[in-house]
């Protein structure tokens, strides 16, 4: 079950990040690598207050 599970999530981020542009993965990159792919209440806060982004506010949140 948590390979299905898995795979969903898979595919729904993949679909969300082809949406992004080249600067943004960029930038989703650099602040996964800084603070670490668990943390994303962190790489959130960052990205929604850097001023590159142009995405609404909670675009980046994670979801649960």
């Amino acid at each position: 079950m948590s390979s299905t599970r898995s795979t969903r999530n898979t595919v729904a981020n993949l679909e969300i990040v082809s949406h992004l542009t080249a600067r943004e993965r960029l930038l989703v990159a650099q602040a996964v690598y800084e603070y670490g792919a668990n943390a994303w209440p962190d790489i959130s806060r960052v990205l929604s207050k850097h001023p590159l982004i142009t995405r609404p506010k909670g675009f980046f949140s994670p979801q649960v």
